[in-house]
């Protein structure tokens, strides 16, 4: 609408054309699509950007995340700490073996 209440002259023509095509010939976009099969695949696949962005940013992006981060962050950092702090105590617990005596009349 041009502000006036009125609709466009372009708008009005496109409008006209599908009109046409759904209204007057409601065989004809049927007959399009299966003559012009690979220019309809294309179209209704939405030129495959979908897919396209999915082979070049959502699969490296999982792989990195699954194979990389997860194998650093769970193998590494976490196994790190949960296995490296009972290892520690435990080197603790020998060095503080080696000062005491056992003998418990002496701290008396």
């Amino acid at each position: 609408m041009d502000g006036h209440g009125h609709i466009s002259g372009c708008r009005w023509r496109r409008n006209s054309c599908i009109d046409v095509f759904y209204l007057w010939l409601p065989d004809l976009p049927g007959k399009l699509s299966l003559k012009l099969r690979f220019v309809h695949k294309v179209l209704w696949n939405k030129y495959y950007v979908d897919e396209l962005y999915d082979f070049i940013i959502v699969r490296p992006v999982m792989w990195t995340a699954t194979n990389i981060l997860v194998a650093v962050t769970d193998g590494q950092i976490i196994e790190g700490i949960v296995n490296g702090i009972p290892r520690r105590i435990a080197a603790f617990g020998e060095q503080i073996r080696k000062v005491q005596s056992g003998n418990f009349s002496i701290t008396l």
